[in-house]
């Protein structure tokens, strides 16, 4: 691309099928070169001091070093932006504690890790508190509480928020369920408006994974997701969420 400064990345992980993956989907980013590949933490410290690459995406439980000692082992000199990746969400806190400006949920697509390289290559992460209560609206992320401690999650990982009570269930795009200590009223409040919509008293939908809506008898639909769950779109909220879909890019 003529007049545009190519970014180099560097790929780290000890699956090959998630080095080859990350390879297609990098493929279809043309400002985006890749530059090595390291199959385990000591290579990855090695290649990213030989090639002194713009960003680095690290798989978090690398044979040998995990990320975080990777990049502890590079000591002061100038680091990457850092994108981690990983199939769990346990580390989101830790990784953004140790600098990740982004924290991919395996499996993602290309849309999700578009968004990761364009945060990498804006630079360095602003600092955040996890411990807060509420979300970043520049960054689409949100701090949750969930089994004791906090969660960082990026928003478009989420799929589907379920009422539970006085608490709720937050399900991700991967399957993953997880308890959360808040009310689905008080999420409804902190989600990003523009891409999360209530279809009833006990659920709000990530309007990205919505694949169809078909009418039902007395006014309800029913709402498929990409995952395969079907939901009830109750009567009250049918309007909003059939404008909210119509209106998506």
């Amino acid at each position: 691309m003529s007049g545009t400064r190519m970014v180099t990345v560097l790929i780290a992980d000890d699956e090959p099928l998630a080095r080859e993956r990350l390879r297609a989907l990098l493929d279809h980013e043309p400002e985006f070169r890749l530059v090595g590949e390291a199959t385990d933490g000591l290579e990855a410290v090695r290649m990213l001091r030989i090639h002194n690459p713009t960003i680095a995406i690290l798989d978090i439980r690398l044979p040998g070093l995990d990320a975080f000692a990777v990049l502890r082992a590079l000591g002061d000199r100038t680091r990457p932006a850092v994108i981690l990746v990983t199939a769990h969400t346990d580390r989101a806190v830790e990784a953004f504690h140790a600098g990740a400006v982004d924290y991919l949920l395996k499996p993602f697509d290309t849309k999700r890790l578009r968004s990761a390289l364009q945060r990498a290559r804006a630079g360095p992460m602003r600092s955040r508190n996890p411990a807060g209560s509420s979300a970043s609206a520049t960054d689409g992320r949100i701090a949750l509480r969930s089994n004791g401690r906090w969660i960082v999650m990026d928003s478009e990982d989420i799929e589907l928020v379920l009422s539970a009570n006085i608490h709720s269930e937050m399900i991700t795009r991967n399957g993953v369920s997880l308890p959360v200590s808040e009310s689905l009223g008080q999420l409804a409040n902190r989600l990003p408006s523009d891409r999360f919509v209530r279809i009833s008293r006990f659920a709000i939908v990530n309007l990205d994974a919505v694949c169809s809506v078909t009418p039902r008898t007395h006014g309800d639909q029913t709402l498929e997701l990409r995952g395969g769950r079907t939901l009830t779109v109750s009567r009250t909220h049918r309007a909003e969420v059939l404008h909210r879909l119509n209106r998506l890019p």
